[in-house]
């Protein structure tokens, strides 16, 4: 046996078992301890004798045990002498496991065996590896190293990266990929243990060096991690040498740019994605003669650029074309008074990135301004010439004016083609004569023109006249004319010339400005509007139509004709039938309505053509009378006064008629219609205000007479006792005679509160002031509680009262207004019923109420079924029964607050039933 073989000797036995810092012991060939060193406790926890002469399987981790004991047969057959570097966990007394790193050797059939505690060498290179899983998949470059710099870690990356591989690296300093001399790492390594200290991640470049020796410039990002309750750094590196050579180079491209961009004649300006300006060069300071400061813009908000055409070309070069703008106006001078306002062309060029994706535009303005007022001198300079030459030409014809010459000597008569135009000549015709002139000339003025003409043959004086003309299409027209002789030597007229104007439109303006004002004077005659508008439509219908009707629109929406007008035999009363026997006509379809509706004026030139769109909504014989009235046209114009609508006003024409409507008609149809409203207007304000000073009057008679009866009483009353005192006191004081009297007193006092709260909610309804309260309540209930408090006055009446009531239901209603209906209701019908019955009853719906009250009184006479609802109004004279006659119309006010009606049906000497109607509560 050589000597590296040979059996341990006792000595040597002993010392390796009681090594002190490792797990040492002695194995049988079956794997039982035989000895164990002191150290077992301080490794693992057990004393030696716990674990002698027990099988090593016991204190094996169960997925251990395989491999180690192939490990103890290697050594028994000797396929190997010693083994180094075997690793299993063994169980520790506390029930955990160590790692172990075993070293063993056989001899004389026994395994001795050298362990080294490794459990926190193999966590943390467990959790390296974990970490590491992660890192493998960055495409950057990671190395961990711990606190003094040692490398425990790089991916491939950084493998790729310095060319390094893992085992080069790992257990060497981080100085290793550095190229900065150690002055330099000083400075870098506490810059970077600076930030991770106040802000936990360093970013910045590092100098690095490749294993070929090459040096390359990194982004660096260095973060802290904890490994196995240590502190590591993690630095990820990406290789940017060839960015920062890039952006040197853009600098050099900038900085070349950016001093052709300052030094350019060229006035410049740069403007963002946004439409910011960015940069502007000086020589557009001098362009303009502003600071870059001053004007501040966003060229995509601007207004100006549209104003002056160069959005367009904004947009395009935006859009990554290159474009040139036409000269246009830059006009600074309105916000900086300083400034100069100059003529510019513009050459607009996107700049691309490296993607060629545009980043920002470029505008490089040329000034035009000098060009461009020489090119407008040009043009004026030929304009005026031009204008010279044509000045004559073109003052006649912008005026109309006719121009005419005649030799007296030939008779020989020539017109240009304006004059040949106002007459109504085809162009190329002349009339060629002085008796074709006379002859287009109206026979009405012929006497007074050449009176006119002979006067001036006499004096030689240029003369002046107006007269009308017939047009060859036949048309009479109005035109002014002046003319002048020239004479030979001789004295002799040998030419005559003149001009001639077309003043129709002037002569109509006149004559409407005049039928306007007339038409205003019979609107303003009288005080009785209707027949100022029957006046008012006949002088239209002489005028320019054949007809004009005139409907009224009433407050309960129906629509009344109140005038027709015209001078057609028979006309005025087949108009005014037509209307009474077909009222429903005015559908969404009928011009007046769509009048009335929209405000808008209806010009309807065929009327029976008009009709036949809504031909299916009327009888045949509506259109059959129309057609019989011979309408042709028609104008239809909305009457408005100042708040309310009136009603319309229609102008109409007939077959084979002489006038024609055109915009003329409408213009004239319009002005009528608003002197029309006002004078409708203004007479319904003048009789409403009588009607007011009339009722004021009414009700001051009424109310006075009213509220002296019972002030009388009271003063005879107070007379009487004052007497009654006088004569004998104690019969005064009786107690049966003061009860009486202070009864009386209480009914007179009653009788004037009444009346006052009577004019009180009167004026609060007229001042839209009358509030309600509302509560939900018991209909029926409420009711019977009322005619309780009324029996007495039935029974002093002497008013049998009947009641029948429904199932009880719920209204939402302010109790007090409609507890004021119904004594109103009670009391009226105890007024005009006296000695009769009344009979009350109550029904009911899904949606209302209905209170109905029988009387037995004279009954109202049909015409008078609304008009009692109204202020001061009676169906009887105030002689027959007292009472301000406000009852019936705030009861009226207060039910329709609350939604609901309140009306009467009766016949004269039937008796009367007043009805209130409310709506039910649901909720």
């Amino acid at each position: 046996m050589s000597k590296t073989n040979r059996p341990w000797t006792k000595e040597e036995l002993q010392e390796i078992v009681h090594l002190p810092t490792h797990l040492v012991a002695i194995i049988s060939g079956d794997g039982n301890f035989l000895n164990v060193g002191p150290t077992a406790d301080t490794i693992l926890g057990w004393e030696p004798q716990d674990i002698q002469n027990k099988n090593i399987k016991e204190f094996i981790h169960p997925e251990d045990i395989g491999k180690t004991f192939e490990s103890i047969e290697s050594l028994l057959s000797g396929s190997k002498t010693i083994i180094n570097n075997f690793t299993n966990r063994c169980l520790g007394k506390d029930g955990g496991f160590r790692w172990i790193n075993w070293s063993g050797k056989a001899s004389n059939g026994n395994i001795f065996i050298i362990g080294n505690d490794v459990t926190e060498k193999v966590y943390f290179e467990q959790e390296l590896n974990l970490q590491a899983m992660v890192l493998e998949s960055i495409s950057e470059g990671v190395v961990i190293c711990n606190k003094p710099g040692t490398i425990a870690y790089t991916n491939t990356a950084e493998e790729a990266l310095f060319g390094y591989a893992p085992e080069e690296l790992i257990g060497k300093p981080l100085q290793t990929l550095n190229a900065w001399t150690p002055e330099e790492s000083e400075i870098q390594l506490r810059d970077v243990m600076e930030t991770l200290r106040k802000k936990g991640v360093w970013k910045g470049e590092w100098l690095n060096k490749k294993k070929t020796g090459q040096i390359v410039t990194t982004a660096c990002r260095v973060t802290i991690l904890m490994l196995n309750g240590e502190k590591h750094f993690v630095i990820v590196q990406r290789d940017i040498t060839q960015e920062k050579q890039k952006e040197k180079e853009q600098e050099r491209t900038r900085n070349r740019f950016q001093t052709f961009f300052e030094q350019s004649i060229l006035p410049m300006e740069i403007y963002d994605l946004e439409g910011k300006r960015v940069a502007v060069n000086s020589a557009w300071g001098k362009l303009f003669n502003l600071s870059p400061d001053e004007f501040s813009i966003n060229i995509l908000n601007e207004s100006k650029a549209k104003d002056v055409g160069l959005y367009p070309y904004i947009v395009r070069a935006y859009e990554g074309e290159a474009v040139n703008a036409p000269a246009f106006y830059a006009d600074m001078s309105e916000i900086f008074p300083h400034a100069r306002s100059r003529w510019v062309e513009a050459w607009l060029s996107p700049i691309f990135d490296e993607s060629k994706k545009v980043i920002e535009i470029a505008i490089v303005l040329k000034d035009v301004t000098e060009s461009r007022e020489t090119q407008k001198k040009l043009e004026r300079s030929v304009a005026e010439k031009e204008l010279a030459e044509n000045r004559l030409s073109m003052a006649v014809n912008a005026g109309s004016i006719g121009i005419w010459e005649w030799n007296p000597l030939t008779d020989e008569l020539h017109w240009d083609p304006t004059l040949c135009k106002i007459y109504g000549y085809e162009k190329g015709q002349n009339p060629g004569t002085l008796s074709e002139y006379r002859r287009r000339k109206h026979a009405d003025d012929d006497a007074e023109v050449q009176k006119i003409i002979d006067g001036a043959k006499e004096t030689g004086r240029p003369y002046g006249f107006e007269h009308r003309i017939f047009r060859v299409d036949g048309e009479v027209r109005w035109i002014q004319g002046s003319g002048t002789s020239f004479k030979d030597e001789n004295g002799k007229i040998v030419l005559y010339m003149g001009t001639v104007i077309d003043i129709t439109e002037k002569k109509v303006a006149v004559a409407d400005q005049s039928f306007l004002s007339q038409t205003s004077e019979i609107l303003s005659s009288s005080f009785n509007y209707l027949e100022n508008l029957q006046k008012m439509a006949d002088f239209a219908a002489r005028y320019f139509c054949d007809g004009c009707l005139i409907d009224q629109l009433h407050p309960d929406g129906t629509i009344k004709r109140i005038v027709v007008g015209g001078e057609r035999p028979g006309m005025k009363e087949k108009l005014f039938s037509i209307h009474e026997r077909y009222p429903q006509r005015y559908t969404q379809e009928h011009p007046l309505f769509i009048s009335l509706i929209t405000g808008r004026t209806v010009v309807i030139d065929d009327v029976m053509e008009f009709s036949k769109s809504y031909r299916s909504k009327y009888p045949d014989s509506y259109f059959e009378e129309l057609n019989d009235v011979g309408f042709h046209s028609a104008i239809v114009v909305r009457l408005k006064g100042k708040e309310n609508l009136l009603g319309t006003i229609t102008f109409f024409t007939s077959k084979n008629s002489r006038y024609k409507f055109d915009g003329r008609s409408k213009w004239l149809s319009e002005e009528l219609a608003y002197r029309t409203s006002m004078s409708i207007e203004n007479s319904l304000l003048y009789i409403h205000s009588q009607d007011a000073i009339k009722s004021r009057d009414e009700f001051l008679s009424i109310a006075s007479h009213e509220l002296k009866t019972p002030l009388t009483s009271l003063t005879l009353q107070n007379q009487m006792r004052k007497r009654q005192l006088e004569k004998d006191k104690s019969k005064v004081l009786d107690e049966k005679n003061m009860l009486k009297m202070i009864e009386a007193d209480d009914r007179q006092l009653k009788r004037i509160n009444r009346l006052i709260d009577d004019m009180l909610d009167i004026a609060r309804i007229r001042a839209e002031r009358l509030t309600i309260h509302k509560e939900k309540f018991k209909f029926c209930a409420f009711v019977k509680d009322v005619l309780e408090r009324l029996s007495p006055q039935m029974q002093a009446a002497g008013c049998e009262l009947s009641v029948h009531l429904c199932p009880e239901v719920t209204v939402f209603c302010d109790s007090y207004r409609i507890e004021q209906v119904v004594i109103n209701m009670i009391t009226n019908a105890i007024k005009y019923g006296a000695g009769r019955p009344i009979r009350v009853e109550i029904s009911s719906s899904n949606m209302k109420v209905s209170l109905m009250v029988h009387d037995q009184g004279p009954g109202i006479e049909s015409k008078d079924l609304e008009r009692i609802f109204q202020r001061f109004e009676r169906a009887v004279t105030g002689r027959e029964i007292s009472g301000l006659g406000l009852g019936l119309y705030i009861s009226r006010q207060i039910v329709e607050l609350h939604d609901g009606a309140l009306f009467v049906k009766s016949k004269l000497g039937d008796g009367s039933t007043f009805i209130m109607e409310l709506p039910l509560d649901h909720d």
